[in-house]
């Protein structure tokens, strides 16, 4: 029963990523993710941990000369639920969300983003 739940959210967040436009960049328009490829882009500079997570998200930022770096956290949909700023590695408290999976995003000043990918609340 566990396995055919874990199959059925891989092939929901498949169509998911495929046919939706889940997430918006720094000036309002909206970019369509196309490719499941890019929907997990993780960068070197950047880890998010411990994932499954229970109450907190921990993302250590590697120094990139860019000071300030917007968090975004998503649901399922696409809807915006979370946003704050960090300059430096930051601890994200998400006691409040309901079990399930949720989109990260991470951009610089510039709205460049630098990290996307996805975190699932136990």
């Amino acid at each position: 029963m566990q396995t055919m739940k874990t199959i059925m959210l891989f092939a929901i967040t498949v169509l998911f990523f495929k046919s939706s436009t889940c997430f918006s960049q720094a000036g309002g328009s909206d970019s369509s993710l196309t490719d499941l490829d890019k929907a997990s882009k993780q960068s070197p500079l950047i880890k998010v941990y411990p994932n499954p997570f229970r109450f907190t998200v921990h993302i250590d930022f590697t120094s990139d000369g860019k000071t300030k770096k917007t968090i975004s956290v998503y649901d399922m949909r696409g809807s915006l639920l979370f946003t704050t700023f960090a300059a430096h590695s930051t601890r994200l408290n998400l006691k409040a969300l309901v079990y399930g999976s949720y989109f990260i995003t991470i951009t610089d000043e510039d709205g460049k983003e630098l990290y996307h990918g996805k975190l699932i609340k136990q």
